[in-house]
């Protein structure tokens, strides 16, 4: 045999030698984790009337030895809600202590922590968990369950690594499983998203027509569209006062498990960090004597200008030529403030400030330097600690100085470097600019040019039949500015017709 044979030989001998210890290192390290948390399928019987609690054990098998763990717990929050930890006599931790992070949760999931000092390395039951169940829950739902590798240790401080199963609860609801059922879903966001909110239908039965309402916060979401299913149709489809509000006819057996609606909305973009919940009503039932609406909620994550305070005013301010216009200034989304400095600029032709009436929000000094500059004036407010009160700052006072009809704005602007909390750190704002309009005539409700009887006629049928107005009537009819149209409005509204007052 040759030299370069022999070679050839003694290289692919050595490569199957390494290739064979890498095989051999691969399988020592590709144990299987053996440390396992579980708990049995759980089953629950429900009246569709009142709330009951499961008692959750929480189990550990295969334990190779711990002495600390940090289990995270997240659950669907309208189905169930986590009321406290139990830790008995059955319990394999005799030992350490064991906290929670249940009653300081704002959102759907939790912490259970436990340390001790020596190893436990029985099998057993760690502790229990105690959820409220809601009444109206079916089918199922499943608690997620994960660990924190940098708090799960042995005796030696060493990681102690976990298998955790998902936790499954099922429900008997014999009082709403056999009716028709309307379920919202969506999925969670981020402030300035536009998302959709879908309605599925089950069980449809003999159910044929429905008016539905879904209602929304509208403060933090607008609507934008609806769309259907293409087997039914939907009409009448209107927004006000949080709540979507459509008919839907043609629902037959055929669209069962489907998606029934969905429902197009625009989250804003200063919306707060929070959850926010969608539910719904059902009325002028056909083919079905009632129609089970199960709730969704949606987690509504921080964006750069939700992190921002807001300062806006309302949406619709009327002024009238020499009239005083009174114009509040809100605060919101108020993460911590201990200083603020506010510009606000102004027509000269058209406004006149003459005052500021501080609401006393939030507590400090404050200050104005009204009537130095002829087009703009600053509000300066400083604290010795930090506020984190929102709504309403104070009032502005204008004189409305010009004729001309017409619509203006009040700019607003702050200084950054003089608006801070108490760490010093520079607070964002975003600032809304006001609208007001000058165009409107006093007590015309119908808004056609004229003050006069037709106006309140319509005034008087609001009143006693609750007809509607748009936000602008509105604004107009509140003659004496309390922010409610009532029966001293249309009282008022008489008088200055006949001329018996002026307004």
């Amino acid at each position: 045999m040759n030299n370069s044979v022999i070679k050839s030989v003694i290289i692919t001998t050595l490569s199957i030698l390494l290739l064979l210890s890498m095989l051999s290192v691969g399988t020592v390290f590709a144990t299987t984790v053996s440390n396992t948390i579980y708990s049995d399928e759980l089953s629950v019987e429900l009246d569709g009337i009142s709330d009951k609690t499961v008692l959750v054990p929480v189990m550990m098998k295969n334990n190779t030895g711990i002495a600390g763990f940090e289990l995270n717990f997240a659950y669907d929050s309208n189905i169930i809600t986590p009321v406290e930890i139990i830790s008995d006599e059955n319990s394999v931790l005799t030992s350490g202590m064991i906290n929670d992070t249940i009653e300081n949760s704002s959102s759907n999931s939790f912490k259970v922590i436990w340390s001790g000092i020596d190893n436990v390395t029985e099998d057993g039951i760690l502790f229990y968990i105690n959820f409220s169940v809601n009444a109206e829950a079916i089918d199922s739902t499943t608690i997620s369950v994960n660990y924190n590798k940098n708090n799960t240790f042995d005796e030696n401080i060493e990681e102690v690594e976990f298998n955790c199963k998902d936790i499954l609860i099922i429900f008997n609801n014999s009082a709403i499983d056999s009716i028709p059922k309307i379920t919202l879903s969506s999925s969670d966001i981020t402030a300035g998203d536009t998302f959709v909110v879908n309605g599925i239908i089950s069980d449809v039965g003999g159910l044929t027509d429905s008016t539905i309402k879904v209602g929304y916060n509208s403060g933090t979401f607008s609507y934008e569209l609806i769309s259907a299913n293409s087997n039914v149709t939907i009409s009448n489809c209107k927004a006000e006062n949080g709540y979507v509000t459509f008919d839907v006819s043609g629902i037959t057996p055929a669209i069962d498990g489907t998606v029934l609606f969905t429902l197009t909305f625009k989250c804003s973009d200063t919306a707060n960090a929070d959850k926010y919940t969608f539910n719904g009503i059902v009325e002028n039932i056909k083919g079905a004597t009632e129609i089970h609406f199960i709730e969704c909620s949606i987690k509504v994550s921080a964006s750069a200008t939700s992190d921002s305070a807001v300062i806006y005013s309302d949406d619709i301010i009327i002024g009238r030529y020499g009239k005083t216009l009174y114009v509040p200034v809100y605060f919101g989304n108020n993460k911590g403030l201990m200083g603020y400095k506010l510009k606000f600029e102004y027509d000269n032709t058209l406004l006149s400030p003459v005052g500021v009436t501080n609401s006393n929000l939030l507590s400090g000094q404050f200050d104005n330097n009204i009537g130095v500059h002829d087009n703009y004036f600053n509000i300066l407010w400083n604290s010795s600690s930090e506020q984190t009160a929102n709504g309403e700052l104070f009032v502005i006072e204008f004189e409305v100085i010009g004729t001309a009809k017409t619509e203006t704005q009040i700019s607003v602007l702050y200084s950054q470097g003089d608006t801070f909390n108490e760490e010093y750190r520079d607070v964002k704002m975003m600032c809304n600019n006001i609208s007001v309009d000058l165009n409107s005539l006093i007590g015309d409700v119908n808004c056609d040019g004229v003050t006069d009887n037709k106006d309140y006629a319509l005034l008087v049928d609001v009143v006693c039949t609750k007809a509607t107005l748009t936000d602008y009537q509105n604004v107009i009819a509140d003659l004496n500015n309390d922010k409610s149209v009532d029966c001293f409005d249309a009282v008022t509204l008489d008088l200055y017709i006949n001329n018996f007052i002026t307004l």
